[in-house]
């Protein structure tokens, strides 16, 4: 889809004339390029929100017959017509910026990949995958959570070491046998830790 916000910079062309940033207007359009998918925007088989807009259409969306009810309320067809905020600008204007941003970004995106010797992955292919299909390799769980940075080993274990005993001093210490709720933490991002180290 197309992200269009009202966030925007100042254009040379004017005071306080308004025109959406690079990374507002062409950011979320050329995704599908940006991984490698295909190679144009255009060439994307899935929901096109800037092909919409720039061909003046709406977006139109049918009712899966396999996902909803046939007997329920949702409706068979929807359809949504995309439009530039007036606070963007004048709405031709606005179209032709975004037009050349994203060939810019297909262009640079194009050299970088020419460079690093990748291929697309290719419309066909896209169209080819399942819908039920997933990854074949899981998620890593139960790993390494890092909780202090250091570049000396000693130095990290001394922190942890710290961690533990004040964990333990809080699940176990007066306050909890008295029935108090244990203290919170008054550690901030960034503050130095136990041996010289700091917390992530």
């Amino acid at each position: 889809m197309l992200n269009t916000d009202a966030r925007c910079m100042r254009s040379a062309n004017g005071p306080d004339r308004a025109r959406p940033s690079d990374r507002d207007s062409s950011h979320t359009a050329t995704n599908p390029v940006k991984d490698g998918l295909v190679d144009k925007v255009h060439h994307w088989p899935g929901v096109n929100g800037l092909g919409a807009l720039l061909a003046g259409r709406p977006l139109r969306a049918e009712r899966p017959w396999h996902f909803y009810r046939r007997e329920g309320v949702m409706p068979e067809v929807v359809e949504m017509r995309l439009a530039i905020p007036a606070e963007l600008g004048p709405e031709a204007e606005v179209i032709a910026e975004l037009r050349q941003r994203v060939a810019a970004a297909e262009v640079s995106i194009a050299t970088e990949r020419q460079r690093a010797g990748r291929k697309v992955y290719g419309r066909r292919a896209v169209l080819q995958q399942a819908w039920w299909g997933r990854p074949s390799s899981g998620e890593p769980r139960r790993n390494l959570r890092p909780r202090v940075a250091a570049r000396s080993k000693w130095a990290r274990i001394e922190a942890l070491r710290c961690a533990a005993t004040r964990t333990s001093s809080w699940t176990t210490g007066p306050r909890v046998r008295r029935g108090e709720p244990a203290p919170r933490s008054r550690s901030r991002p960034g503050r130095t830790g136990c041996a010289g180290t700091r917390r992530c």
